[in-house]
């Protein structure tokens, strides 16, 4: 039995999401799908649209086989950590061959060089990011720059000019490669697939000219009263419709926590010792 891995939040599921399991199990020859999905929060600590359960039973509906939940400890984290999870979660069921995701540049070999670097130059690259970033950059424009200059001293290539560090470097800000990058530093025992990614980027804005949606743009006019049905299956409008939405109001969560946090009895606190 062939067993294929997508790590995914299905924040809310849509036509893109459905495309990725379906092209998964074709590429891949797959007679399972295995999906590790995000809790009730999902990446950057925002609470899921729907919660777990309901997105569960979409990805089954949608052509999963078995539903994995990531902890909320590693979705709350950076990209490694929630990949790493992720990885290993799905590679310790012992089962899981190839892990799918989706690439903006879907070049698999280019996703791999880099991932390899960054494991096998970490602790040179990390210096450079560290001294990048006492320079003023921001942390990406730091990590492009430093491994930029490290992949310039492996090829003895001018990293201003060489077209192959000047397209890792266009991957590294790729939303959707940066993930695929961070999914491979982590595998062990699984080999990577990568699926062209389709219509708008990972936090593109509504595009009335694609039927590929992103989450962020579907969140968007969900809570904005606009018809989305067009651009999710039938059953994640069904859901939308039965179900408690989590709104992106802030302010409403911050109160929630407050009280949360005043209302506990100092005796019931535990400290370490």
């Amino acid at each position: 039995m062939r067993v294929c891995g997508i790590i995914a939040e299905f924040n809310p599921f849509h036509n893109g999401h459905q495309y990725l399991i379906h092209k998964a199990k074709e590429i891949t020859s797959a007679d399972t799908v295995v999906v590790v999905m995000s809790g009730d929060f999902v990446q950057r600590g925002e609470p899921a649209l729907i919660d777990k359960y309901h997105r569960t039973r979409m990805a089954l509906a949608g052509g999963a086989d078995l539903v994995l939940e990531i902890p909320a400890l590693f979705c709350l984290g950076n990209a490694g950590q929630y990949a790493s999870a992720a990885v290993k979660i799905l590679e310790s069921t012992g089962k899981v061959s190839q892990i799918s995701f989706g690439s903006e540049s879907c070049d698999t070999g280019a996703l791999v060089r880099i991932a390899d670097t960054l494991n096998d130059d970490s602790i040179l690259i990390e210096d450079r990011i560290r001294s990048f970033r006492t320079k003023g950059l921001s942390y990406p424009a730091a990590r492009a720059r430093a491994y930029s200059e490290v992949r310039a001293d492996i090829t003895c290539a001018d990293p201003e000019s060489d077209p192959e560090i000047l397209s890792d470097i266009q991957i590294l800000n790729s939303a959707n490669d940066i993930l695929a990058v961070e999914y491979i530093r982590a595998m062990k025992s699984a080999a990577p697939v990568a699926i062209q990614r389709r219509g708008a980027g990972y936090s593109d804005p509504y595009d009335a000219d694609s039927s590929f949606q992103s989450s962020s743009a579907l969140r968007y006019m969900i809570f904005s009263g606009r018809d989305v049905s067009g651009y999710i299956p039938g059953f994640t409008d069904a859901a939308l419709r039965e179900c408690h939405l989590t709104g992106p109001d802030h302010d409403k969560w911050f109160d929630a926590l407050r009280y949360a946090v005043l209302s506990v009895d100092r005796s019931e606190e535990h400290t370490s010792e």
